[in-house]
């Protein structure tokens, strides 16, 4: 075998080729890690604005949960104005709604939900300052109840 030409040579030195290992999926290719983390940062953004939406509805429900039953008593609808406060408080804490009265209350109520009109939330403020509510306690419970829901909290 000494007599073997270089290429002959060269071609016993050569190896049966070697058949690829088996097919992994694992590690993925980069363009996959880039896939998954922009899945992962849309599914974030959606949760985020998901909790941002449902937020402010459960805080009105509690809320709505604590609205003080209705007869006609002056008391509850004094029971009610305070109720209104502390919705107002907790609704905007920045604006110090608590120690409003008469027409700056009425102003603010308003001035929240402007859409309602003002006279029947005078009316609602008047029912807990007289004898004779001038408005029912389902109309006076509705009204608070729709105040409510126009606010963003």
């Amino acid at each position: 075998m000494d007599n073997l030409t270089p290429l002959q040579k060269t071609l016993n030195e050569l190896h049966d080729v070697i058949p690829p290992g088996p097919f992994s999926l694992w590690p993925p290719a980069p363009g996959w890690w880039l896939l998954a983390g922009l899945v992962l940062l849309v599914l974030a953004l959606l949760i985020w604005r998901l909790w941002r939406y449902l937020a402010p509805l459960q805080r009105r429900r509690r809320l709505l949960a604590k609205l003080p039953p209705l007869h006609h008593d002056g008391q509850d609808y004094q029971r009610l104005s305070r109720w209104l406060k502390q919705v107002a408080r907790h609704c905007y804490p920045e604006e110090n709604s608590g120690p409003l009265s008469g027409d700056e209350w009425l102003d603010f109520l308003y001035h929240k939900a402007s859409d309602l009109g003002r006279e029947p939330l005078q009316k609602l403020l008047h029912s807990a300052l007289t004898p004779t509510p001038q408005l029912s306690p389902e109309q006076a419970r509705q009204l608070a109840a729709d105040w409510l829901r126009r606010q963003p909290c």
